[in-house]
């Protein structure tokens, strides 16, 4: 007899336990996840990180200007708890990093405050 499944969630988040605080909104790294924080969060609580890819706004450290169709990598070992500080983005692959968005659109605003726009990728699994 086959074993039966059934569907737990969408598929577009997943519950998460943290261990330290994240804001709503923000791009976080809970338990080998990258995603976005669906709700603000404390340590010893649990939010639904959104990992399903969708185009999202990213904040850019001002030395990043990535062009169009270019990834941007997640610096693992520069998360602060599950924040993912904008000196932690590259566009480069070497070291301890993760995808964390494709860009659809060139980098806009002005100096200390860089977004670019790109949609979210989700890593193997």
């Amino acid at each position: 007899m086959p074993t039966p499944t059934y569907q737990n969630k969408d598929g577009r988040a997943i519950d998460l336990p943290l261990t330290a605080t994240v804001t709503a909104g923000e791009a976080v790294y809970v338990l080998g996840w990258l995603g976005v924080a669906m709700t603000a969060g404390v340590s010893g609580g649990t939010i639904a990180v959104e990992i399903k890819p969708e185009e999202r706004r990213f904040a850019i450290p001002n030395a990043l200007n990535p062009a169009v169709g270019s990834i941007i990598y997640v610096d693992l070992d520069q998360v602060v708890g599950h924040s993912i500080p904008a000196a932690a983005l590259s566009t480069s692959s070497s070291g301890n990093k993760r995808k964390l968005c494709k860009t659809t659109k060139a980098r806009e605003g002005v100096a200390d405050a860089w977004y670019v726009s790109g949609i979210l990728l989700m890593e193997e699994v």
